[in-house]
């Protein structure tokens, strides 16, 4: 999961949202492929405007550890 302030140093036009460009280089980082970054970044761009926030960001991931724990019936901390 990416801080906020790893997403505000992405966030280089300081508009509260990156790109995929400026997303991309980030899940390079994490050894996530061109194809993968692309697919994650249009589910997690959930108004489809081409940005995402960090809202978005935070939601997304909070769903998708949440269907993971029910599926799985593990509980996070």
């Amino acid at each position: 999961m990416m801080d906020e302030k790893t997403f505000q140093q992405l966030d280089v036009n300081q508009r509260g949202a990156v790109s995929y460009d400026e997303f991309r280089p980030w899940c390079h980082g994490q050894g996530i492929s061109d194809h993968n970054a692309q697919e994650i970044f249009e589910i997690v761009d959930r108004d489809g405007d081409g940005l995402v926030s960090y809202h978005e960001l935070v939601s997304a991931f909070e769903e998708s550890k949440a269907a993971f724990e029910e599926q799985s019936g593990v509980r996070g901390r």
